[in-house]
């Protein structure tokens, strides 16, 4: 018997191709050894890979993952290759790598102490009727050995507002601490804690000077 129909039928998509750069996503972990501190996010080279295909799978790629890995007891700043995640990648879209490096920033954790940081009384007030008692105090800052290098007692301002006395009902407050650091530092992951010694200053009332009985004038 001979079908009645001899004919086959394709259907074909056809797309353009195109190339796109797609930013990659860490899933990689890194802690560090006791005693040390990861000081920076980790930087990703290069941070977007080239990838090749139909328009509208690539469209449709947001981010290209990494592979889930996790690196312990860190001692020291190093670079690693991280394996890129194709899993999810259409049969018809091609990158132009398969992995990234990812460089790492760990330095030991230490301690630098300022002696004698002064600290300022700010706002509208007569400077002849209060002061604040200490008016220095010490200053340890705990973080990343190489960061804490960078700090000088210059790069430290104390002060306290005199309006947040009479605000908060009390006679003792703790100094608002300003850090001017490098631009190229990230203050939250390198620094771990501020330490003031004593941790509050208290506001003192200042007697008015009394006027020379010589200045009265007669009436």
């Amino acid at each position: 018997m001979e079908p009645s129909n001899q004919l086959l039928f394709l259907d074909i998509d056809l797309d353009t191709r195109i190339q796109r750069n797609i930013p990659v996503k860490s899933n990689a972990s890194f802690e560090p050894a006791p005693g040390y501190i990861v000081t920076d996010l980790p930087k990703i080279i290069p941070s977007e890979i080239t990838v090749f295909g139909a328009r509208n799978a690539i469209t449709r790629i947001i981010e290209i993952p990494t592979d889930s890995v996790r690196y312990d007891s860190l001692l020291a700043s190093e670079n690693f290759k991280v394996k890129l995640n194709f899993d999810q990648f259409p049969a018809y879209v091609s990158p132009s790598d398969s992995s990234v490096v990812m460089e790492i920033n760990i330095q030991k954790l230490g301690s630098k102490t300022f002696n004698k940081i002064p600290v300022m009384l700010i706002g509208h007030y007569n400077k002849n009727e209060a002061k604040i008692s200490p008016d220095t105090v010490m200053v340890k800052i705990t973080g990343g050995e190489s960061v804490l290098d960078s700090i000088t007692p210059e790069s430290l301002q104390l002060f306290v507002e005199i309006n947040r006395f009479a605000i908060e009902d009390v006679d003792s407050l703790a100094p608002t601490i300003k850090l001017t650091l490098p631009p190229t530092v990230n203050r939250e992951m390198s620094l771990k804690g501020f330490e003031l010694s004593p941790d509050k200053v208290k506001l003192i009332q200042l007697e008015p000077a009394p006027v020379p009985e010589d200045s009265l004038g007669e009436e």
